[in-house]
């Protein structure tokens, strides 16, 4: 998994199982930012999917399902989603947990010390990340200079030092980290019959008698 600490987010173990119209994939002792699981699962079959958490830090073996779009807000910089469920026609992929790095709807948020750390823990060993006094730096020099250092600051910094970056970012996260993701597609039944083909009807004809 990304990140340069091993508190950030782990897996011991991804198993995936498929067949026809119908998948699931199971994640072993997950740790998520502190919140560690035993197992977490999402299901897909013929177009309906879920998913479960099995077993937390408190309660070792309860089984919760977390509804649809179910968001754990930690910070400016990160977000938890749940049962995250996303539909193409009759395919659907359901992933179980998707954790988001400067979520869209956060960037004018105001940028502490320590959403900077955190950020630093789960962003990949590749990326170059400013330091505060670079971003306060960035910030004086903006078109609104007032005010604290915010995520739109810490992502322009991003990518001038990261060009390959590009347009990531741009109204949505930087960056997805899914864990357990399972898709499937909707059996469809065709219970019209047949028709039948008519009986054959014998046809009288008057034909021509020769000598």
């Amino acid at each position: 998994m990304p990140g340069r600490n091993s508190n950030g987010i782990s897996i011991a173990l991804l198993k995936v199982e498929a067949e026809h119209f119908r998948s699931k994939a199971t994640a072993v002792k997950v740790n998520i930012l502190g919140l560690r699981l035993r197992v977490l699962e999402a299901t897909c079959d013929n177009g309906r999917g879920e998913s479960s958490i099995i077993g937390t830090d408190g309660d070792s073996e309860g089984t919760s399902k977390p509804y649809q779009g179910q968001e754990l807000d930690l910070s400016p910089v990160v977000r938890v989603e749940f049962n995250r469920q996303r539909r193409d026609h009759d395919r659907l992929t359901v992933d179980a947990a998707v954790v988001s790095l400067l979520p869209g709807d956060r960037h004018r948020a105001a940028l502490s010390q320590k959403d900077l750390d955190l950020f630093k823990s789960l962003a990949s060993s590749k990326m170059k990340v400013p330091t505060m006094d670079q971003l306060q730096a960035a910030h004086a020099k903006s078109a609104t200079p007032a005010g604290p250092v915010t995520v739109t600051d810490l992502i322009g910094e991003l990518k001038t030092s990261n060009p390959s970056l590009g347009g990531r970012g741009d109204g949505d996260a930087l960056e997805e980290i899914v864990i357990s993701s399972a898709s499937c597609e909707k059996r469809h039944e065709n219970n019209q019959q047949k028709e039948e083909a008519p009986p054959p009807q014998p046809v009288e004809a008057h034909l021509p008698v020769t000598h």
